[in-house]
């Protein structure tokens, strides 16, 4: 069974002498690993010894980088719900995985919530409520590459700025 672990996060400070990392700054990585929490990082500067008490089980070198800016879309919640509620019949395959992943964002976003699914002859509906609305969908055909095709064109849709009651679903081009 694969066991789940998160890598540590950077430290600000050194923790042989606690001097604040600034950016450029060379920084010593030491792993270690714990019977609490998986693995504990501990990083020093230049100046400081790594102790070799416990073993660590690896080490490198690396820089202080540049602090980077967070990368947020605006998310119009009311825009997006209103334009899955006019995709309701949907009348094209593409439009129907469209609608799919598009609940798929919206319960990321937790704008509806995701309730339940249950198998039915066609396949399997999955329902989702947004208060006491409840939305159910077949769940449609799609792979890996289908599911990333329709994400990059969400993405484009809310990047372009395109108000949502021109934009549609589009066949594949291949299709």
């Amino acid at each position: 069974m694969a066991v789940e672990w998160k890598m540590p996060r950077r430290s600000e400070r050194c923790v042989g002498c606690e001097t604040a990392f600034e950016v450029g700054d060379v920084i010593f990585v030491s792993l270690y690993e714990t019977a609490d929490e998986g693995y504990e990082r501990r990083d020093t500067c230049e100046n400081c010894v790594i102790p070799d008490d416990p073993q660590r089980i690896g080490s490198w070198r690396t820089r202080r980088p540049e602090p980077s800016t967070p990368r947020t879309r605006p998310f119009d919640r009311e825009a997006l719900l209103g334009f899955f509620d006019r995709l309701a019949e949907p009348e094209t395959l593409a439009q129907v995985q469209f609608r799919f992943v598009l609940a798929l964002f919206l319960w990321r976003k937790k704008a509806i919530e995701f309730e339940t699914s249950r198998p039915t002859d066609a396949g399997e509906t999955w329902v989702f409520t947004q208060g006491e609305r409840r939305i159910e969908l077949e769940r449609p055909p799609l792979d890996e590459d289908e599911v990333e095709r329709l994400s990059l064109q969400l993405e484009e849709l809310m990047q372009a700025g395109v108000p949502v009651d021109e934009a549609s679903a589009e066949e594949p081009a291949d299709a």
